[in-house]
């Protein structure tokens, strides 16, 4: 492991994401840990479709970027009024903040609030190092819920993650209380299929922090993240008050989230982070994205899509549509799979000696090389002599052939006491007709016909590598 006692903020930032259902206290979260109200809480345009990056910089300002993919940059003081500006993709805040020397906080729309949300925390994931999942007390995680499949897109890009739950029901805001223990422990299973990091956190995983607890005892006193009436009457119902702020960020647990950016934690998350981009490169060295495969089994693989034609969002798939672009096709701004459903693939040409005039990934429909069928034939001149032998015996039929020919249909009366070999002469114009039939009316041959001309083959599932 790399000594902790060494620099830190010459490496790379870890990109830490704020990952969670709708409303469960992500941004909260993320003032929590700036002990600044830069994020706004629980409303707001670009808290709900657009992905928000805390970075670090000496000289604090805004970067984001619009819907035509243009830049924009303002002062720190205007950062509010992004709130109600659609069609934003995504902020990056800059703040003179020694944590953000060693991280990048990246908050994103929570999932299960809709489709265009779900989409860009998708998009976002993909990104991300480590991730902090925030589940809420107030909320069911259940196994059919669109935020829990979502979810598992966490499993899907391999991102290690820590779990916390957040009590933010008024009835349980204690970390301590034996209900949201038991919450957390039905949460907790449903995640066995990619279990969260343990280190340095609470060694049964079982995470409990209450983040309003703590955001009121650092928060200062002209900070307006605090409007919502259901807070305000929290607020008074546990009597908290200027006086009682230490006690009550000290309830909060919220020291358990601190353990996640501490040195020792950092040096950790380093070397992790290391050997993931360390087999990340080799598996892209081995099978890179855009890679084409056959395998002999009807279930797609992991990281894998049939080459079925379908069309993908271009932002959800980017490494491959920088691969692939609109080559197989598009419809606005959404790329193609190959279609190789029961096709062949052939070799592309890139010279044209013996498949000119193809563009790399074309279509090539079946067809036959142009050919000809020689016949030999009689034309109707085609005067000629059947040969018949015969014998001097009127009733005995010319040699041993038995035809319909007697004597007197070869000869004249007057040669029938002769006997030899005569030949007919007569004009014998006529027409001999030739048919050719199908090869499967041959007689002695099995061929086999089919509304198509193809090799013997074998059905196999192409598939393409996506991630």
């Amino acid at each position: 492991m790399r000594n902790i006692s060494e620099n830190i903020y010459g490496m790379k930032p870890i990109r830490f994401g704020i990952v969670g259902e709708y409303q469960s206290g992500k941004s909260l979260l993320v003032n929590c840990l700036l002990r600044r109200p830069v994020a706004t809480v629980g409303s707001g345009i670009a808290t709900t479709h657009t992905v928000v990056n805390y970075r670090y910089a000496e000289m604090e300002h805004v970067v984001y970027v619009d819907s035509e993919h243009e830049r924009h940059a303002i002062p720190i003081e205007r950062l509010y009024r992004l709130d109600t500006v659609s069609g934003i993709r995504v902020i990056d805040v800059y703040l003179a903040n020694e944590s953000l020397k060693g991280y990048i906080l990246t908050d994103m729309p929570g999932f299960g609030a809709n489709n265009e949300d779900n989409s860009v925390a998708r998009q976002a994931l993909q990104e991300l190092d480590f991730a902090i999942l925030v589940v809420s007390n107030d909320k069911s995680l259940g196994a059919d819920s669109s935020a829990f499949k979502d979810i598992r897109m966490l499993w899907k890009y391999k991102i290690p993650y820590y779990f916390i739950l957040n009590c933010r029901n008024m009835d349980r805001w204690r970390p301590d209380e034996d209900n949201n223990r038991n919450i957390a422990r039905k949460d907790l299973a449903l995640l066995a299929f990619h279990k969260p990091m343990g280190y340095p956190l609470e060694e049964d995983g079982i995470n409990i922090v209450n983040f309003m607890w703590y955001w009121y005892s650092v928060r200062e006193a002209d900070d307006e993240l605090l409007r919502g009436q259901e807070i305000r009457r929290g607020l008074a119902d546990y009597e908290i008050s200027e006086d009682v702020k230490e006690e009550v960020g000290k309830a909060s647990n919220f020291g358990l989230i601190h353990k996640i950016f501490n040195m020792d934690n950092r040096a950790f998350l380093e070397l992790r982070r290391d050997i993931k981009e360390e087999i990340n490169h080799l598996r892209q060295e081995l099978c890179p994205v855009g890679t084409i495969q056959s395998f002999a089994f009807i279930e797609v693989p992991e990281e894998w899509m049939c080459c079925d034609g379908r069309f993908l969002n271009r932002d959800e798939y980017a490494d491959l549509f920088n691969v692939i672009g609109y080559t197989f096709g598009q419809k606005g701004k959404r790329f193609a799979l190959p279609d190789l459903r029961g096709r062949f693939v052939r070799g592309w040409d890139n010279i044209g000696n013996r498949d000119g005039n193809r563009e790399f990934g074309s279509l090539q429909d079946d067809a036959l090389q142009e050919h000809g069928h020689a016949v030999e034939y009689c034309s109707s001149e085609g005067r000629h002599t059947h040969y018949v032998g015969f014998h001097n015996n009127l009733t005995k039929e010319a040699n041993t052939f038995y035809t319909s020919y007697t004597h007197k249909d070869v000869c004249t009366y007057d040669d029938r006491l002769k006997s030899g070999n005569y030949f007919t002469d007569y004009e014998g114009d006529h027409q001999h007709r030739i048919a050719i039939g199908f090869p499967s009316d041959l007689p002695g041959l099995k061929v086999r016909v089919a509304a198509e001309t193809r090799p013997k083959n074998v059905a196999l599932m192409f598939c393409i590598k996506v991630r």
